[in-house]
Protein backbone atom coordinates (compact mmCIF):
# COMPACT_ATOMS: atom_id res chain seq x y z
CA UNK A 1 0.00 0.00 0.00
CA UNK A 2 1.80 3.50 -0.83
CA UNK A 3 1.57 6.17 1.07
CA UNK A 4 -1.20 8.21 -0.33
CA UNK A 5 -3.53 5.15 0.10
CA UNK A 6 -2.49 4.27 3.88
CA UNK A 7 -2.95 8.73 4.58
CA UNK A 8 -6.43 8.37 2.79
CA UNK A 9 -7.20 5.08 4.89
CA UNK A 10 -6.03 6.90 8.20
CA UNK A 11 -8.30 9.60 7.42
CA UNK A 12 -10.94 7.22 6.82
CA UNK A 13 -10.05 5.44 10.57
CA UNK A 14 -9.92 9.07 12.43
CA UNK A 15 -13.15 9.69 10.75
CA UNK A 16 -15.02 6.59 11.59
CA UNK A 17 -13.55 7.02 14.86
CA UNK A 18 -15.09 10.51 15.36
CA UNK A 19 -18.28 9.22 14.42
CA UNK A 20 -18.49 6.56 17.02
CA UNK A 21 -17.57 9.23 19.72
CA UNK A 22 -20.68 10.84 18.58
CA UNK A 23 -19.93 14.02 17.13
CA UNK A 24 -21.40 15.45 13.94
CA UNK A 25 -18.53 15.70 11.14
CA UNK A 26 -19.48 19.00 9.49
CA UNK A 27 -16.31 19.05 6.89
CA UNK A 28 -13.37 16.41 5.80
CA UNK A 29 -10.42 18.01 3.79
CA UNK A 30 -11.91 21.40 4.06
CA UNK A 31 -9.73 23.53 2.11
CA UNK A 32 -9.66 27.49 2.07
CA UNK A 33 -6.41 28.98 0.16
CA UNK A 34 -3.42 27.48 0.98
CA UNK A 35 -5.22 26.02 4.77
CA UNK A 36 -6.27 22.89 5.02
CA UNK A 37 -8.77 20.85 8.20
CA UNK A 38 -8.63 16.89 7.79
CA UNK A 39 -11.83 16.82 9.94
CA UNK A 40 -14.31 19.42 10.95
CA UNK A 41 -16.97 18.22 13.88
CA UNK A 42 -19.28 18.98 16.20
CA UNK A 43 -19.16 18.06 20.30
CA UNK A 44 -22.29 19.37 21.68
CA UNK A 45 -21.84 23.67 20.96
CA UNK A 46 -18.12 23.10 20.96
CA UNK A 47 -16.46 23.25 16.66
CA UNK A 48 -13.75 20.34 17.19
CA UNK A 49 -10.71 20.90 14.44
CA UNK A 50 -9.00 17.64 14.18
CA UNK A 51 -5.65 17.28 12.53
CA UNK A 52 -4.69 13.65 11.68
CA UNK A 53 -1.23 12.63 12.04
CA UNK A 54 0.28 9.01 10.72
CA UNK A 55 3.08 7.32 11.32
CA UNK A 56 5.17 4.45 10.39
CA UNK A 57 6.11 2.75 13.33
CA UNK A 58 4.37 2.92 16.84
CA UNK A 59 6.75 5.30 18.26
CA UNK A 60 4.76 7.39 20.65
CA UNK A 61 5.55 11.30 19.83
CA UNK A 62 4.84 14.69 21.86
CA UNK A 63 2.06 17.04 20.15
CA UNK A 64 4.67 19.62 19.04
CA UNK A 65 6.78 16.99 17.20
CA UNK A 66 3.02 15.97 15.46
CA UNK A 67 1.69 19.33 14.87
CA UNK A 68 4.96 22.15 14.42
CA UNK A 69 4.63 26.03 14.92
CA UNK A 70 3.94 27.02 11.77
CA UNK A 71 1.52 23.74 11.33
CA UNK A 72 -0.52 25.05 14.62
CA UNK A 73 -0.17 28.58 12.81
CA UNK A 74 -1.94 27.52 9.34
CA UNK A 75 -4.52 25.43 11.51
CA UNK A 76 -5.85 28.62 12.98
CA UNK A 77 -5.99 30.42 10.09
CA UNK A 78 -7.86 27.56 8.26
CA UNK A 79 -10.01 27.44 11.51
CA UNK A 80 -11.15 31.08 11.62
CA UNK A 81 -11.77 31.37 7.67
CA UNK A 82 -14.09 28.29 8.84
CA UNK A 83 -15.81 30.24 11.05
CA UNK A 84 -16.10 33.30 9.13
CA UNK A 85 -17.30 31.07 6.10
CA UNK A 86 -19.99 28.75 7.60
CA UNK A 87 -21.47 31.86 10.08
CA UNK A 88 -20.29 30.01 13.24
CA UNK A 89 -18.35 32.80 14.97
CA UNK A 90 -20.35 32.30 17.65
CA UNK A 91 -19.48 28.73 18.48
CA UNK A 92 -16.22 27.80 20.77
CA UNK A 93 -13.56 25.46 19.14
CA UNK A 94 -10.47 23.35 20.20
CA UNK A 95 -7.99 21.61 18.45
CA UNK A 96 -7.70 18.02 18.60
CA UNK A 97 -5.18 15.32 17.13
CA UNK A 98 -5.71 12.05 16.56
CA UNK A 99 -2.40 10.54 15.90
CA UNK A 100 -2.34 6.66 13.98
CA UNK A 101 0.63 4.50 14.26
CA UNK A 102 1.32 1.94 12.09
CA UNK A 103 2.01 -1.38 13.13
CA UNK A 104 4.18 -4.03 11.78
CA UNK A 105 1.52 -5.94 11.02
CA UNK A 106 -0.51 -3.21 8.95
CA UNK A 107 -3.13 -2.09 11.79
CA UNK A 108 -3.25 0.90 13.36
CA UNK A 109 -3.40 2.27 16.83
CA UNK A 110 -5.37 5.02 17.26
CA UNK A 111 -4.44 7.80 19.54
CA UNK A 112 -7.17 10.82 20.28
CA UNK A 113 -5.22 13.57 22.01
CA UNK A 114 -7.94 16.54 22.78
CA UNK A 115 -7.15 20.27 23.14
CA UNK A 116 -3.76 19.60 22.06
CA UNK A 117 -3.04 23.19 21.75
CA UNK A 118 -4.62 26.43 21.77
Amino acid sequence: MNSIIKGRYGEHLAYNFVKAKGMDVLAVNYRTGPYELDIVAKEGDELVFIEVKRRKDSTVFTVNEAVTWAKRTALVKAANRYLLEMNLIHLTGRFDVIYLAEQRDGAFCLYHIENAFY
